[in-house]
């Protein structure tokens, strides 16, 4: 018993060394994907890809950094609410023994002298089959010996951990069960996606392979766009399934980090939700549902409404969120100087962030617009770097496009029109770029450019510290107002011309007058601003319905 408690003690001290560790969050980072990608690499040698070739990208560079990512971060957010211990401290102890997802890659291969045994998914064709695989799971010999022993060894050190943490073994075998059960809903993911699906559609003869395989051969489930041939191939069928379970598996990796980042500092998460300015968001969702539109407008072209196409809707709505969340974020680290003068509520300059904290979600937010993007597809990934570049470029020295009065709204027309061809061509991937009806990339480019300039009324004083030159900067508040307030109105008659709806042509005056009137009146209102210009959006799409 006194060597056991040595034991214990020794293993507590090792423990706090490594929760008290100064770990660089960039290297954190880069560690945890060089041994997911690893991991993928070698696993090609004892669970080949097709043709016994090197998996493929899309799994090793792709699926696989992306499931373990998702179950890293939800057994984090477990074992917090169990322990209450800090999130950053489970996190580096979670990362010290990360490696342990090599171990059944190896240990399969030296028992099978070589052989490998191939890893997949579970399909449990319904729930009580996946009941019955969660109890037997350890005595399955369909399942690999090496993932049976990776997860007996998992749950041994959350439950010690756990116990010690929280000095109760009860807590510690009942974090246990929870992650058992986590590691196998996603180890499981395919066939419980299945299970939902066949209940929505009430389909009791159709089994898992036949579901997918009908899936990405009929179904044409919008991921991987434009990477792959189209003939049909057990190769591109083999990438595709790893696109479509990346698709599902990135949409509870978003919802896992923005619980960690709840937990990790709670004033900070409110203040990024508030800061991200969701009017000004809600307009790139939607250019992307125009985009959505037109397709079906001009060429009457829609997927299936089929789970994963729905899916791939939302990742790419995720996606232009955490672009837009990257962009605000960066534009505040170059804007706190004139944020300290006109924005002082934000984050940064409210200090309810610091520095290095909103670089480091920029990072992740980065990183997660590019992985959703590569899921979705080429064009995907083509529309959303373009965005990124553009709002680099519009705040980042030495160009600082914000600081020219025309490129400043320019900018932002053409990160739009981008956000609407994505919506356009992630419902018609088989149109080439010039099937993109060119008055709507005639009628987005002046319009906003004309449009948007109202933001900068309210960052007058800032923008005057720093030497931006919007309008009203240049012109004065009040004159700058008054032609701000002319070019919307200007931008509003112009739409109907360019769409070719003259019938609108009334409408779209009132809406330009009442635009005047909200962006000159005494008691400024951005939001009022706003809510004018998404009801005559709202006009025009009826317009397009109904005309």
């Amino acid at each position: 018993a006194k060597i056991e408690s040595e034991r214990h003690q020794i293993m507590r001290k090792w423990i706090a060394k490594i929760e008290n560790a100064d770990i660089d969050f960039y290297f954190f980072v880069l560690t945890f994907f060089g041994i997911t990608i690893i991991r993928g690499i070698i696993e090609s040698f004892s669970s080949p890809g097709i043709f016994g070739r090197f998996l493929d990208w899309t799994a090793i560079f792709v699926h696989i950094p992306l499931w373990f990512a998702a179950v890293f971060v939800w057994i984090i957010i477990f074992i917090h609410l169990l322990t209450q211990e800090t999130i950053v401290k489970i996190a580096r102890v979670q990362l010290a023994v990360f490696p342990i997802i090599f171990f059944p890659i190896i240990a399969d291969y030296l028992m099978t002298s070589g052989a490998g045994q191939p890893l997949s998914y579970l399909f449990p064709p319904d729930a009580n089959k996946w009941l019955r695989q969660a109890v037997g799971f350890f005595a399955n010999p369909s399942i690999s010996a090496g993932i049976r022993m990776e997860i007996a060894a998992v749950l041994a050190m959350v439950i010690f951990y756990v116990s010690a943490k929280s000095k109760s073994a009860l807590k510690g075998l009942t974090v246990g069960l929870i992650i058992y059960f986590l590691i196998l809903f996603f180890g499981s993911l395919p066939g419980v996606i299945f299970i939902l699906n066949k209940a929505a559609v009430a389909d009791a003869d159709i089994q898992p392979l036949t579901f997918y395989e009908k899936a990405m051969a009929n179904d044409s489930p919008n991921v991987g766009r434009g990477y792959f041939s189209t003939q049909f191939s057990l190769e591109k069928m083999n990438a595709v399934f790893d696109l479509m379970m990346s698709s599902v598996v990135f949409i509870f990796l978003s919802a896992g980090l923005a619980l960690l980042f709840y937990f990790w500092k709670k004033e900070a998460f409110f203040a990024f939700l508030k800061n991200l300015r969701p009017e000004r968001l809600s307009h790139y969702w939607l250019m992307a549902l125009m985009g959505i539109g037109i397709s079906f407008i001009t060429f009457g072209q829609l997927p299936p409404l089929t789970i994963f196409n729905i899916i791939a809707l939302i990742v790419l709505f995720l996606t232009i969120a955490f672009w837009w969340a990257f962009a605000v974020g960066h534009n505040d680290i170059v804007d706190l100087r004139s944020d300290l003068i006109s924005n002082p509520h934000r984050p940064l300059p409210a200090v309810k962030i610091t520095l290095l904290e909103t670089k480091s979600v920029n990072a992740v937010l980065f990183l997660l617009s590019l992985w959703g993007a590569l899921i979705l597809g080429y064009y995907a990934l083509l529309f959303v770097v373009g965005a990124h570049i553009i709002a680099f470029l519009y705040s980042s020295p030495p160009l600082q496009i914000k600081k020219l009065p025309f490129f400043n709204p320019l900018s932002i027309a053409v990160a739009s029109l981008l956000f609407m061809m994505a919506g356009f061509f992630a419902v018609s991937p088989s149109l080439a770029l010039n099937n993109f009806p060119k008055e709507f990339i005639f009628a987005t480019l002046a319009c906003l450019t004309l449009g948007v300039n109202f933001k900068d009324i309210k960052d007058i004083n800032g923008d005057r510290a720093v030497g931006v030159k919007t309008i009203p900067v240049i012109f004065g508040e009040k004159r700058g107002k008054v032609i701000i307030g002319a070019m919307m109105f200007l931008a509003f008659i112009l739409m109907p011309l360019f769409l070719n709806k003259l019938p609108i042509l009334p409408f779209a005056i009132l809406f330009g007058a009442m635009t005047v009137w909200a962006i000159n009146r005494k008691n400024y209102n951005e939001t009022l601003v706003f809510g004018l210009y998404y009801g005559y959006i709202f006009l025009i799409v009826f317009a397009f319905i109904v005309l």
